[in-house]
């Protein structure tokens, strides 16, 4: 807040300069002002501060977001199942996210359940495509992260994941999971994806 001491056990430095770094423009508040300050984060009060090198008095304060924080989005699909996995890659349910433009983590999760009659090795792909139509498998999809999962043992159930980096998309698009397994047959279910847009 302004016109108080700053609280130096829930801020860190990030620069020292004046209350306005444009000291030559007469045209911006506080042109002249040259007193010497520090630029910090405030953690708890989400907000930068410029606070006096001499008096340890907050200056100014800039409050991040409508509610004092920044927030990033988060978008999630659950499909339940039960589903039964072909060597088809399918898009199981309707696990897919219709994204706006702009930089995301990504991140899906399945359980699965191997063939009793013999260990089977599934393929879980992440999966993008700028057309948002194409909610099932399609040739232009990019595939933006596999998992592949053989639990080595007959009926095992194991949840598994698969992460991408972080994305950055020029343009609105679909993200969606994909599932198939190499040979015979297996069951899945609890397919969940999470994407998570960076503010």
């Amino acid at each position: 807040m302004i016109g108080v001491p700053f609280n130096p056990n829930n801020c860190v430095f990030i620069a020292s300069m004046a209350v306005n770094a444009d000291q030559f423009d007469n045209v911006v508040p506080d042109a002249n002002n040259n007193v010497p300050c520090n630029l910090l984060w405030d953690f708890v009060a989400n907000s930068l501060i410029w606070v006096n090198t001499k008096t340890n008095i907050i200056l100014r304060e800039l409050v991040t977001g409508g509610g004092g924080a920044i927030t990033n989005e988060g978008y999630s699909v659950v499909s339940a199942g039960p589903f039964n996995l072909t060597v088809v890659d399918t898009v199981y349910g309707n696990n897919y996210l219709l994204l706006d433009a702009g930089t995301y983590m990504i991140d899906a999760e399945y359980t699965y359940e191997s063939d009793p009659l013999g260990p089977e090795t599934a393929v879980f792909q992440i999966r993008s495509n700028i057309n948002q139509l194409a909610t099932t498998v399609n040739i232009t999809d990019v595939i933006e992260a596999e998992r592949d999962s053989n639990p080595g043992v007959n009926t095992a159930i194991i949840t598994q994941t698969a992460k991408c980096p972080v994305l950055t998309f020029l343009n609105p698009v679909i993200i969606k999971t994909s599932l198939s397994v190499l040979a015979n047959t297996a069951q899945t279910q609890n397919v969940i994806l999470r994407a998570i847009l960076i503010k």
